[in-house]
């Protein structure tokens, strides 16, 4: 449900993914149950997050093109924290 309405709504805001996502609830309605699915604690993010991520990276490959960003930010004293993410259509999907 919510993969396809994050394809289709090319956004990770839940009012646009609600919009896309096949269903006859409103779409504020949709939202606020998506909204409580990711903040539930029984969830396995990497059930949810892997298809979505091996989805867009097949897509990013197809195209001939893979952009990777490394980025740090300071997460306390001497501390930094670094990520690296896939550039696709104007987002960035964390990878590492």
């Amino acid at each position: 449900m919510a993969n396809d309405g994050l394809y289709r709504g090319r956004s990770v805001y839940l009012t646009r993914i609600a919009s896309k996502v096949p269903s006859g609830a409103r779409k504020l309605s949709t939202a606020e149950r998506l909204r409580r699915f990711l903040s539930n604690e029984a969830v396995e993010v990497h059930e949810v997050y892997d298809p979505v991520a091996q989805e867009l990276i097949r897509r990013a490959a197809a195209s001939g093109k893979i952009r990777l960003v490394i980025d740090s930010s300071k997460v306390g004293f001497g501390h930094q924290l670094m990520m690296v993410a896939l550039c696709y259509r104007r987002r960035r999907l964390p990878l590492v």
